[in-house]
């Protein structure tokens, strides 16, 4: 199953209330929905070819104390050959009973193959990648397209928009790797620092040395159960495979 085959197969209302719920913007008789289902409808009729060679999994997302579903996008390959069990993750039962230290040093160990993010792919290439039936048991059909179709309409409902967006960073891009080769001196002409950024937009950090380590930590133990939900998932597709 790809994509496109579930987009299909899922009623049109189970997709809608799916992204209402993760996005509170989300005007359920306005303009919101009604390009939502322009767009399912358009992509519904496209002749897509499948992919085979990449995998999107589907899994719980922790930001800000809301849990929503997010997904992430694997080479099959690497899966099959890069990815192993790793015991210090399957041992992980509550996150909010690990000490600081283990937290930090789990967080940073590479856990799963690289992914990558969605919002720059062709759309038509994205309705052709395949997904894990189980997965799609696990996380369910209609929240799994509401964060497909939140995150490859990230920069606009139209496929051109997101053209746009991806020429512009591929542009600056280019334009940080002219500014990185000049000398340490010369690069400060052209950089700012994320003080001067924050000055500039008039944002002050107003927390105590205290708050700001108590926010970190808290973060980072959120960073570690996002972590956790995206290992668990290839893990239990690569057991399936």
């Amino acid at each position: 199953m790809n994509v496109s085959d579930l987009l299909k197969n899922c009623p049109m209302d189970d997709i809608l209330a799916a992204l209402a719920a993760r996005d509170s913007a989300f005007d359920d008789r306005g303009l919101a929905r009604d390009s939502y289902q322009s767009l399912i409808e358009d992509l519904r009729g496209r002749a897509i070819a499948p992919d085979g060679q990449h995998i999107i999994l589907g899994h719980r997302y922790l930001y800000d104390g809301r849990y929503v579903t997010d997904v992430s996008l694997f080479s099959k390959k690497d899966i099959r050959d890069d990815f192993a069990p790793m015991p210090e993750m399957d041992g992980i039962e509550d996150i909010a009973a690990l000490f600081d230290d283990d937290v930090e040093r789990l967080l940073y160990m590479k856990s799963v193959p690289t992914s990558w993010a969605i919002d720059f792919i062709s759309w038509d290439e994205l309705m052709g990648y395949d997904l894990d039936d189980g997965n799609v048991q696990d996380v369910g059909s209609a929240e799994l397209l509401a964060a497909l179709l939140y995150e490859m309409t990230f920069w606009g409902m139209e496929e051109a928009d997101m053209e746009v967006e991806r020429d512009e960073l591929e542009r600056r891009g280019k334009e940080l790797d002219k500014i990185m080769e000049l000398p340490p001196d010369a690069r400060k002409e052209h950089l700012k620092s994320a003080d001067d950024v924050m000055a500039d937009l008039g944002v002050m950090d107003t927390r105590s040395d205290e708050e700001w380590d108590a926010d970190i930590k808290a973060m980072h133990r959120e960073d570690l159960y996002n972590k956790l939900q995206v290992y668990r998932a290839v893990k239990k597709y690569k057991e399936g495979a």
